[in-house]
């Protein structure tokens, strides 16, 4: 179909890392079907916010030291 299979295994590599897309057993399933709640809850409170936090003390701690 002239599409490259590492396009299609790094596409694939975006939307989980984004968590639009999950990976169950050896087949993908998209998110987009579940409610917004949901997907805020289990997928980017669990773990987009925490990195963020954690910079953000790092940063702060930074600040007041200076």
């Amino acid at each position: 179909m002239g599409v490259a299979q590492s396009n299609i295994r790094r596409q694939i590599r975006r939307l989980r890392e984004v968590h639009i897309a999950e990976k169950i057993k050896n087949s993908y399933r998209i998110n987009e079907f579940d409610n917004i709640k949901n997907i805020f809850n289990e997928k980017i409170r669990e773990f987009v916010l925490p990195p963020i936090l954690a910079r953000i003390e790092i940063y702060s701690e930074m600040l007041d030291k200076i």
